[in-house]
């Protein structure tokens, strides 16, 4: 008699495709229909190196995700369960969503056969739900779909510009059962692109001319130069031509404070004057939100020559009039940029720089002589001086929104 084949259910199959992705944290809380999911983990999935993280609510579970996704730049998976756990972690989503973080949420849907019969949690379209803060959106009834699913969900989180994606599974994709060697699932390398395009060397070339003739030149480095790891080449450039730096809010930690070219964040302190006196901006990654003054006079001036690169084109020039707009990869750009560079002479000092740094010290002065008054109950900027003085360089600080966030980044 035949040897009888291993057989698998749709909670296999999704945790190795997850495995595949080197995922190691799912943020979530379970519900029924995700049970064979949480099988295949406590059977044979945490020896293979992934787990799941419990919460008393999915939208911290969401958040979680979100925080994950910007400290790793991986993609982080939450879940919740049908109905009122996918409801719970829309919060969440939305935040990445707004931010541009690539986060996946995974919910499961009633079994079709009940799908419309008013059953417990169900008769939620959650898909158009999703709709508006998700990248993406993918339904799937059948276990055989769940790797196609699963690649197209990471395919659209992690490509262009990064944003949440909704995977949504029907209980009966979860309870069907195949014999493990007759489904295949990929690596990543096997069905995406893993390198970023190159820029146009023409574009390349003006860009170049842009910068090398402009006398009051300023970087603006955005959550862009974050997602695609570009730091270093970020302070390079930047060095290489005395260049002042500001970041957005989403670009802080983007530009080491150890150089002398990072002016701060958003406009505020030495921005109010860089951004109205600049002749060249090279905008990085940058949507000019509303902390950057939305790109708008009387913050900046429509004169001004601007170098737009984004990997998303729907945000070149859509908040200020460019010179120049650049699709493509932050990194990729600066990559380039920097071996064209390099065969110009370094310049070695700047007194736009200069200035702006005299300028930057006296802020710094000012704040730091306010955070030293003390009073009774505290000045959020004292608690902030204190907390500063006393953390570890690679530290990771959670801010509120509101005051709290505008003095920190102050």
């Amino acid at each position: 008699m035949a040897e009888e084949k291993k057989k698998i259910n749709g909670g296999d199959v999704l945790i190795k495709c997850l495995l595949k992705e080197n995922v190691k944290y799912l943020f979530g809380i379970p519900g029924g229909q995700l049970l064979n999911m949480y099988d295949a983990i406590y059977k044979w999935g945490k020896e293979q190196g992934i787990q799941t993280v419990l919460f008393r609510h999915e939208a911290a579970a969401a958040h979680s995700a979100d925080a994950w996704a910007r400290v790793t730049n991986t993609p982080g998976i939450c879940f919740g369960t049908v109905g009122p756990g996918a409801l719970n972690l829309m919060a969440g989503v939305g935040s990445a969503w707004a931010d541009n973080i690539p986060v996946i949420a995974i919910v499961p849907q009633v079994n079709s056969a009940i799908q419309d019969s008013f059953t417990l949690q169900g008769n939620l379209d959650q898909m158009t739900m999703f709709r508006p803060i998700t990248k993406y959106q993918k339904s799937l009834r059948k276990l055989e779909e769940i790797p196609d699913a699963v690649q197209k969900a990471f395919r659209e989180a992690t490509g262009g510009r990064p944003q949440p994606v909704l995977l949504e599974i029907f209980e009966d994709a979860f309870l069907e059962e195949i014999e493990e060697d007759k489904i295949e699932i990929f690596g990543a390398e096997r069905y995406r692109s893993m390198q970023k395009p190159s820029i146009n060397t023409e574009l390349m070339k003006d860009a170049i001319e842009l910068l090398l003739n402009a006398e009051k030149p300023i970087i603006i480095s955005g959550g862009g130069v974050a997602r695609a790891e570009a730091w270093d080449e970020l302070r390079e450039l930047a060095e290489y031509l005395q260049i002042p730096v500001f970041t957005t809010i989403m670009g802080i930690g983007t530009m080491t404070n150890k150089s002398k070219c990072l002016m701060g964040a958003s406009v505020s302190g030495p921005a109010l004057k860089a951004a109205p006196e600049a002749d060249v901006i090279l905008a990085l990654g940058c949507k000019f939100s509303f902390t950057m003054g939305h790109g708008a006079e009387p913050f900046w001036k429509n004169s001004q020559k601007l170098i737009h690169v984004d990997i998303d084109p729907s945000i070149i020039g859509r908040a200020k009039p460019i010179t120049l707009g650049i699709v493509g990869d932050c990194k990729q750009f600066l990559i380039q940029i920097l071996e064209e560079l390099k065969t110009f002479d370094k310049i070695s000092e700047r007194e736009w720089l200069n200035t702006l740094l005299e300028s930057r010290q006296k802020n710094i002065a000012r704040i730091n002589k306010k955070a030293m008054r003390d009073k009774t109950p505290i000045l959020p900027k004292r608690m902030i001086k204190d907390i500063l003085e006393n953390i570890d360089d690679d530290a990771i600080l959670v801010i509120d929104g509101g005051d709290i966030a505008a003095h920190m980044v102050e």
